[in-house]
């Protein structure tokens, strides 16, 4: 994934389910990404279809 200047980043909180979030942080962590960079690929991803 190509890298991003951090200048071009938004803050944000969102609610989401305990359980999910932790699941979701554990495949990130897994595939060697932040959870940001975990998240930003799926939104992408789902942007593109």
């Amino acid at each position: 994934m190509p890298e991003v200047n951090s200048n071009n980043r938004e803050t944000t909180s969102i609610r989401i389910n305990q359980d999910l979030w932790k699941e979701a942080k554990m495949l990130a962590l897994k595939n060697d990404m932040s959870i940001g960079e975990f998240i930003e690929k799926l939104i992408k991803k789902e942007l593109k279809k």
